[in-house]
């Protein structure tokens, strides 16, 4: 919550700085949590703080969709928006659970792994540079 104010800032209009950074929040969040789980509870107190981004994160991805189509279409967008976003939260531990069973520590990993595409796929989609 301490960190929402900011990133909001930072998306807002056109911009996608606080959407992309609030990915990177998240993707840190997960490092500190792979590498401080063991060693440090400390990292873990951080990681926990920094996944923060992530609710800014949705609620930038929301602002997007409803900056990109059409006033009238709106509704539709962010119906769209959430519907995703909570399929994919019903999905998710599952698929952490299948992945966990093979490895403890590959559910992390391949969110470290997807994270970085799903930012790729915004500063491509959007010739952010």
């Amino acid at each position: 919550m301490l960190i929402n104010p900011w990133l909001g800032q930072l998306g807002a209009g056109r911009r996608r700085r606080g959407l992309l950074l609030s990915q990177g929040l998240v993707w840190l969040s997960l490092a500190l949590l792979w590498v401080g789980a063991r060693s440090w509870p400390g990292l873990v107190a951080a990681s926990f703080f920094l996944r923060g981004g992530y609710g800014a994160g949705r609620t930038l991805a929301g602002v997007r969709a409803a900056n990109t189509v059409p006033a009238a279409s709106r509704g539709l967008a962010f119906g769209l928006v959430e519907t995703t976003v909570a399929a994919l939260q019903r999905v998710a531990p599952y698929l952490a659970g299948w992945l966990y069973v093979w490895r403890p520590d590959l559910p992390i990993l391949v969110g470290l792994m997807s994270v970085p595409v799903t930012m790729g796929l915004i500063v491509v989609k959007n010739n952010i540079w």
